[in-house]
């Protein structure tokens, strides 16, 4: 049955989470930035011993960021990068002439400007432009303009992260006084075990914060099948709209392995911070527990969306786990340890190559993702994601790209919502808290429900209720859907 393919949400949309974020939270973002960048200048100029060229180079760029500031509070035009020498600006100016000859027709405007065009597109421009900003001046090359907030952020969350890393650790001797004991004798790990934690990471992987911890709180093996185990579960997930774990679970446990004789997880990873630290955290469950012999970690290839994860994160991540000079965290936490032995664990598979990470331009150009298996430029990508056993895609943005960010209804099916790959042979689990407007697969009269609901409380627009972040979906695709 074919379908008609919706348009685009645009940013001119007062009913969308688009409107407010080209008008509000973009300007922020980049007061942010411009911020860190006249605190370096300031630091720079009162060192006796400073780089000019360096701080020549650093005033340029908070000049450019300024300047693009009032482009956008004044609604131009968005301009080309003419800039073939960077991998993927052709790919956006391209695209921008493509806007202008077909898209526009969505919303009926004469130009494409920062506060009238398509959401998705907007917004990876937005973020691509202050990445060139940056990179064209030589000796800002390697800087990421975001990793001071980044930072400050994760080590807000040590709360969190000390109670997952407590939780961790005993479960991890857990398994392997299991593993020893089935040399032995043979016993095994019950599956039905294994899945409900699996679920539980995944959970605790979906929020990415503090307030899902009590899902493990005391969580020994025998306890995850207790009444309060199976309550604690049933309180977190009043606010999942879609749960289709246990697909994800029976596509990963019980499906073949690769080319390589393998069974390998791919996490296409979203924030750093916390949100990572728990994504590493199920990453090192699934390997322990034997689920999976390698995690592949998909990385952005540049600073983006403020505190996506790049390689570098990562290896911030592990240093401020192992926080060897005491310096990152402190005095805020109490079990240094087991923090270490978080940073150790992750350390240790890496270096195993167990835990593998990659980063590739598509996964910052300004489209969806419904062509990685038909162009030829993504084949290599499409093709070694083929041979993973699961691919979890990691949250809002990944979502609107699986979903081409377009104005589905809410009850059409996520196997509709997300075209081509519903019949890519890709097995993707998508675990996404709801913070921006399209969302697919509820049941019906499920939004319609919500939307009085986000009403009663007092907003203005009920559709927004979708872009809260209150509410999430664990949507699941065998990529086997027939085309």
């Amino acid at each position: 049955m074919s379908v008609t393919v919706p348009k685009y949400y645009y940013n001119d949309n007062k009913r969308s989470f688009a409107y407010s974020t080209a008008r509000s939270r973009w300007p922020k973002i980049l007061d942010g930035a411009i911020g860190d960048i006249s605190n370096l200048i300031r630091k720079q100029s009162k060192n006796e011993d400073n780089d000019s060229a360096y701080l020549e180079q650093a005033k340029v760029i908070e000049s450019q960021l300024i300047d693009m500031k009032d482009e956008l509070l004044s609604n131009k035009e968005l301009s080309k990068f003419n800039n073939s020498e960077i991998p993927g600006l052709d790919f956006y100016d391209k695209q921008i002439e493509e806007y202008k000859k077909y898209l526009l027709v969505d919303n009926e405007e004469e130009k494409l400007s920062w506060l009238n065009s398509a959401w998705l597109f907007s917004e990876t421009y937005f973020y691509r432009r202050i990445d060139v900003i940056v990179k064209n001046q030589d000796l800002f090359e390697d800087y990421d303009i975001f990793e001071n907030l980044k930072q400050d952020t994760f080590k807000s969350s040590h709360f969190g992260v000390e109670e997952l890393a407590i939780h961790y650790k005993q479960l991890h001797y857990e398994f392997l006084d299991k593993f020893e004991k089935q040399k032995a004798s043979g016993e095994k790990i019950e599956e039905k075990v294994l899945e409900l934690l699996f679920d539980e990471f995944a959970e605790i992987s979906l929020w990415g914060n503090a307030t899902d911890l009590s899902l493990l709180t005391n969580a020994t093996l025998k306890d995850i099948q207790s009444v309060q185990g199976k309550e604690a579960r049933k309180k977190s997930e009043e606010y999942i709209l879609i749960n289709e774990l246990d697909r994800a679970w029976k596509a990963l446990y019980h499906g073949g392995k690769n080319g390589d004789g393998k069974k390998r997880v791919d996490f296409i990873l979203d924030n750093s911070g916390f949100e990572v630290y728990t994504d590493l955290v199920f990453s090192l469950f699934l390997l322990d527990s034997k689920i999976a012999d390698e995690i592949v970690l998909h990385c952005k290839p540049r600073p983006w969306m403020v505190s996506d994860v790049t390689k570098k994160d990562f290896f911030l991540t592990i240093e401020d786990l192992l926080d060897k000079d005491g310096s990152f965290f402190g005095e805020r936490v109490v079990h240094k340890e087991e923090l270490k032995f978080v940073g150790e664990q992750i350390q240790k598979y890496y270096e195993r190559k167990q835990i593998i990470l990659k980063d590739n331009e598509f996964w910052t150009l300004n489209s969806g993702y419904w062509d990685i298996s038909g162009k030829k430029e993504n084949k290599e990508l499409y093709d070694y994601l083929l041979e993973s056993s699961l691919i979890i895609f990691k949250g809002d943005l990944n979502y609107r790209k699986l979903t081409d960010d377009r104005v589905w209804d809410r009850s059409v099916d996520f196997s509709v919502a997300i075209q081509d790959l519903a019949w890519s042979k890709l097995k993707m689990l998508s675990l996404r808290t709801c913070k921006a407007d399209v969302v697919a697969g509820l049941p019906k009269g499920k939004d319609e429900e919500l939307c009085k609901y986000w009403e009663s409380l007092g907003n203005e627009v009920g559709e927004l209720w979708c872009s809260s972040g209150k509410w999430a979906v664990m949507s699941f695709s065998d990529g086997k859907q027939q085309q």
